[in-house]
């Protein structure tokens, strides 16, 4: 599992290796799904900020992802096997939790 992430959607496996974008820690996520809900002041802007890449051996498949904000596709994504860093900035409309 991943700190304050919940896995949704079939399952996910944490790898430790020095080719993490960031330190030596990912996740794989094959086919699973995360999610996570955080409340969120009225107003307030939030960044979400993650990198994401496709293992070496799927360099010749398509692996497309998305984000969905409040149940509504706000990106898609689309794999490379090079690490990309995708940000997503919004601007919360209530007081009320939010699920990403």
């Amino acid at each position: 599992s991943v700190d304050g992430w919940r896995v949704t959607t079939n399952s996910i496996t944490v790898i430790e290796d020095a080719t993490a974008h960031q330190g030596t820690k990912f996740i794989d996520l094959e086919i699973g799904e995360i999610s996570r809900t955080f409340s969120t002041p009225d107003g307030g802007e939030f960044l979400l900020q993650f990198a994401y890449r496709k293992a070496p051996e799927n360099e010749n498949r398509i692996i497309n992802g998305q984000v969905i904000l409040n149940n509504t596709i706000h990106s898609f994504i689309t794999a490379s096997t090079e690490w990309v860093v995708h940000e997503v900035r919004f601007t919360a409309t209530s007081a009320a939790p939010v699920p990403t």
